[in-house]
């Protein structure tokens, strides 16, 4: 199975909401998404591994959400994550709809990982 990573760019649309922001992330967006696309089932097309909230040092209120999967890059590229399962999860598209109100997405950015670089050597992804 391929290791993808996708990247969306955030942008909020007030940088003086960025406390509220970051904490929806910790607290309500990774979890539900991670609770919704994270293991295989049957109905699993890509699966999510990990999720990273980085944030621009040098413009308030700029972020990268990385996201790390196992399947095809083609199911990751819309921006409401539709092509990822093969049912709906009313919860994550909720998560995702407010954080739509509170920053404009940009991208997703879909990289397939070729090599990495860990503790115990290269390796293929």
């Amino acid at each position: 199975m391929d290791q993808v990573v996708r990247l969306d760019e955030i942008r909020l649309h007030s940088a003086d909401r960025a406390d509220e922001f970051e904490a929806f992330v910790r607290t309500e967006l990774f979890p539900t998404l991670a609770s919704a696309y994270g293991g295989l089932t049957r109905k699993t097309i890509s699966s999510l591994v990990k999720q990273v909230l980085m944030k621009d040092s040098r413009e308030p209120g700029k972020y990268t959400w990385l996201s790390s999967w196992l399947g095809p890059a083609g199911s990751l590229k819309d921006m409401d994550l539709d092509g990822v399962s093969m049912e709906w999860h009313e919860k994550a598209e909720m998560a995702l709809l407010k954080l739509d109100q509170l920053g404009e997405r940009s991208g997703p950015s879909v990289f397939e990982q070729l090599v990495v670089l860990g503790g115990d050597g290269p390796h293929q992804g």
